[in-house]
């Protein structure tokens, strides 16, 4: 079972992925200046020509740069991704080690404290934010939730 619908090593993966399709829309655009720039034609025809090559060269290196961009930005969500998700698993583990003496010192025993015990809320609901907080003095949720 997963815990979210994309894991930060997934979403790494498509940052890399279009990390590279920026580089092979760099390499396609040299390839065609390459070309371009070996024509032995001339005149006006081919000042039109290079003029809008130039503009479509352009454009096409803007493109791979917002690509490039995209795919930086994805790797490094993935990373933050990452990191929350380890702080989360941090947290559901601490207050999972630690209510069981929290509820003691609360007094808690008997039927009461195996209720409270089985019905912790999932780590997703916000009331496990507050569960954190109560019992561990902080959480890792803290505007996530």
């Amino acid at each position: 079972m997963r815990d979210f619908p994309v894991t930060p090593d997934e979403i790494d993966l498509l940052g890399r992925r279009l990390g590279r399709h920026a580089d092979a829309i760099r390499r396609g655009l040299a390839e065609v200046r390459t070309r371009a720039e070996g024509m032995t034609w001339t005149g006006p025809a081919r000042q039109r020509f290079d003029h809008d090559l130039g503009r479509e060269l352009k454009a096409g290196a803007r493109l791979a740069d917002d690509i490039a961009h995209c795919a930086a930005d994805l790797r490094e969500a993935g990373r933050r991704l990452d990191e929350i998700l380890t702080g989360l698993r941090a947290d559901e583990r601490d207050v999972r080690d630690a209510y069981p003496a929290y509820l003691r010192e609360q007094g808690i025993e008997g039927p009461v404290f195996q209720a409270a015990i089985a019905e912790l809320p999932d780590p997703l609901d916000p009331e496990w934010a507050r569960l954190a907080r109560r019992v561990l003095g902080h959480t890792h949720t803290r505007g996530l939730l």
